[in-house]
């Protein structure tokens, strides 16, 4: 599958970014001048705006497709010339390979339209889960999705080889990485445009399903973010394999934000689990495993599930306990919100009522929950409301029965469509 230009549009398209090209300036002998890229930044005026096609390029790239594209492949090709500080600014067409603007934009164009590529991308859970989870994981992994699975390092590196990064290190020398045969990757096959030094659309959507999947793991009670002391204190980042005809090509490493690297970096099975006999962990890990299947089985009908994953995850990876507070809040009314009904006896009444009586197995403890999640919303008001700047020792406490509720909540959901899956299954 490939892009489907018309010819008279596509002739526009080498047409406007010949004269653009013809306009940029490099600095430093390997930088396009962000001043110098007016012209590029306008190309995709000359795309259709509401049609498939703007769909279909907004999901492989970004809502400034063709703009985009162009400056993240003038800067992988511009990144491959010697960095020089003391290099005059000069003209991009005085380089030998876009002497010829035209020849250059037909180039250009052509690999647009190529789309999408093909990439598989590879996240590295912390050791000590992956000597975990390695037990549970055939030489095939685990298939949580159509798209998206845990292998073994050991089986995916004969296929995947290790290769320069190429992501940008400033003065640093180039570093060599690749999956190590001892670790455990969750693998998503992703369809569109990634590269090094642009974020795209599939870097976002693989990145929310990574924090979707964790919280729902977090949600099962099968992961914990374990607290210990660790060498460990810069980031983790995502590996992008594109399929070529010679194989796969590692083409990009992007870094994920500190907390979530923190988060990935502490994160084991549960503490709890090893005080059960090894029949009965094996059972459980295999029940939060098949939870998380379920819940990526039905993307559209299961989209709010997985958004309140996300959410309790973020909460979990917050380096702020306000933030994680209000994180969880978000996580539980998502799934138990209901603007129309808000508006007439409020979001906190709402969400109370609506959490007790899905968790409540008794009077008691409905009143109970009542009681203690309408503590809970006060606090979240005024995080929100009043700007409040610090949790004090209670407030502190609140946050654990907080993120339990939430938690509760989204296990609640996950049998829903484990269920679902079983009807679905029966039905066929």
């Amino acid at each position: 599958m490939s892009l489907n230009l018309h010819p008279e549009a596509r002739a526009r398209l080498v047409e406007l970014l010949a004269e653009a090209l013809k306009h940029v300036q490099v600095e430093h002998n390997e930088f396009p001048a962000v001043e110098s890229l007016e012209l590029v930044l306008q190309l995709d005026r000359a795309l259709p705006e509401h049609d498939a096609l703007h769909e279909a390029l907004v999901s492989y790239i970004s809502d400034r497709p063709l703009a985009d594209f162009v400056n993240s492949e003038l800067a992988t090709e511009l990144a491959k010339r010697n960095y020089d500080a003391h290099a005059p600014t000069l003209r991009l067409t005085t380089l030998d390979e876009y002497a010829d603007a035209t020849t250059a934009a037909e180039r250009l164009i052509s690999r647009f339209e190529q789309l999408p590529f093909h990439y598989a991308v590879f996240v590295a859970l912390s050791p000590d889960l992956s000597s975990s989870l390695i037990p549970f994981l055939g030489t095939e992994g685990f298939s949580i999705s159509e798209r998206i699975c845990l292998v073994r390092g050991s089986e995916a590196s004969r296929s995947f080889p290790p290769g320069t990064s190429p992501r940008p290190r400033g003065l640093l020398l180039p570093q060599e990485v690749g999956l190590h045969s001892n670790l455990v990757y969750l693998r998503q096959d992703v369809d569109g445009y990634i590269a090094s030094r642009y974020r795209t659309t599939p870097v976002d959507d693989y990145t929310f399903f990574l924090r979707a999947i964790l919280g729902c793991l977090f949600a099962t009670n099968l992961l914990r973010p374990n607290v210990h002391w660790s060498f460990f204190t810069g980031e983790r980042s995502s590996l992008a394999y594109k399929e070529a005809v010679t194989g796969w090509e590692l083409v990009a490493e992007e870094e994920f934000d500190i907390d979530t690297s923190r988060c990935i970096t502490r994160m084991g099975l549960n503490p709890r689990l090893a005080g059960f006999p090894g029949e009965v962990v094996t059972e459980l890990v295999n029940d939060g495993l098949s939870k998380c299947q379920s819940a990526f089985a039905n993307l559209q009908d299961n989209e709010t599930l997985l958004l309140a994953c996300q959410w309790l995850f973020d909460s979990y990876s917050s380096g702020s306990a306000l933030q994680a507070f209000v994180q969880a809040t978000i996580a539980i009314e998502i799934l138990l919100g209901d603007k129309a009904s808000s508006d007439l006896i409020g979001l906190g009444e709402l969400l109370a009522n609506r959490c007790a009586y899905l968790l409540g197995t008794s009077r008691q403890e409905r009143a109970e929950i009542l009681q203690k999640f309408r503590r809970l919303y006060s606090t979240r008001s005024k995080i929100v409301h009043r700007g409040k700047n610090r949790l004090n020792h209670d407030e502190s406490g609140d946050l654990v029965e907080l993120s339990y509720l939430a938690a509760s909540v989204i296990r609640k959901e996950l049998r829903l469509a484990q269920a679902d899956g079983r009807e679905a299954r029966i039905g066929e």
